[in-house]
């Protein structure tokens, strides 16, 4: 029954009536607004939110396959990068399983007891491309000496032998040795080598001066006698039984022969000598002078009057030295 027949039949009054119209109005005002909001959106918001869900959808579907992508390459990564990390643990281990070995085989134990010194070269020598001293951090190579124990009951000295010595010098010759740490203990020694070929070692410092390593063994067994002392060594190349000899000093040459003079009062004599063996102090006089002569160590100052031709500038002469006395027979010659 519609609104006007109930309001004619008086069930409602017109107050009533008009609200419901009102309501009825506006009702349809908003069926028709949301009719209309309901096409619009079929019409544009639909379409334009369907097209940005699909596009959203799409990438998110790139997004999905370029994480996956990565996540693959990022697995391989990982993996090539355990595999490597699994060969350098394995390598690392044998090396340390080498190191560990080369560590038990460090520990040396001594066949003897003694005095434990650096082996190899010596301390007093120049490198030049060589070997290492031994010391921490240095290098060493198979079979090279590192640590030595010297024998104490055989101890021996070297010495260098000039090239215009080295002919006298034979194996098995007597020599008297003087350790400058103990100058007034003698010791008796032995030539037990005789070097081949000249020193190297001297070479590089002087390569004019040819010296040969000679080996001298001390004879005897001394516990004050330590390695690396220095030692004077005299060799007894010969021995001269019943000779008479002056130093050196006292021959010198005249008119090409060996002459001595002689001390006779404030005058010196002239005498001719003949000369034998000698070393750095004494010379052996095989003929001219007689034991008990007095010799001077060089000429005495002559007063002879200067000729007209002597113009030239003398050499500035000392007072004449006294005699030196000659030695006894039987007295050996030595070289140093």
């Amino acid at each position: 029954m519609a609104i006007e027949g109930v309001f004619e039949k008086g069930f409602v009054t017109k107050i009533d009536m008009e609200k419901d119209e009102i309501a009825y109005e506006n009702n349809r005002l908003k069926v028709q607004t949301a009719e209309t909001a309901r096409d619009l959106f079929m019409k544009y918001e639909f379409p334009k939110t369907a097209e940005e869900n699909l596009s959203k959808h799409a990438e998110s579907v790139r997004e999905l396959t370029r994480a996956r992508k990565a996540a693959v390459s990022k697995l391989a990564q990982a993996q090539a990068k355990l595999k490597s990390a699994q060969g350098q643990y394995n390598i690392q281990s044998r090396q340390k399983k080498d190191f560990y070995d080369q560590l038990e085989k460090c520990t040396i134990k001594a066949k003897r007891p003694g005095l434990v010194v650096y082996g190899g070269s010596r301390e007093d020598m120049m490198y030049y491309g060589g070997e290492e001293r031994i010391r921490e951090g240095a290098s060493v190579r198979e079979r090279q000496s590192i640590i030595t124990i010297p024998d104490m009951t055989k101890m021996s000295v070297r010495v260098k032998i000039h090239e215009s010595y080295i002919k006298k010098v034979k194996k098995g010759q007597k020599a008297r040795i003087t350790v400058d740490a103990f100058p007034d203990k003698i010791l008796d020694g032995e030539v037990t080598q005789v070097g081949v070929l000249p020193d190297s070692q001297n070479m590089w410092m002087n390569p004019d001066l040819k010296v040969y390593l000679t080996t001298v063994t001390i004879q005897g067994t001394n516990d004050w006698l330590k390695p690396g002392m220095s030692a004077k060594v005299e060799i007894f190349v010969s021995r001269l039984p019943d000779v008479v000899y002056v130093p050196v000093q006292a021959v010198s040459a005249a008119d090409g022969k060996q002459v001595c003079y002689l001390a006779n009062g404030h005058k010196s004599e002239q005498r001719v000598v003949e000369v034998g063996e000698f070393n750095d102090e004494f010379i052996e006089i095989k003929n001219g002078l007689k034991e008990g002569d007095k010799v001077l160590l060089r000429a005495a100052e002559t007063s002879a009057p200067e000729k007209p031709d002597d113009k030239k500038e003398q050499p500035e002469k000392s007072a004449p030295q006294p005699a030196a006395p000659a030695a006894p027979a039987g007295a050996p010659v030595k070289q140093a």
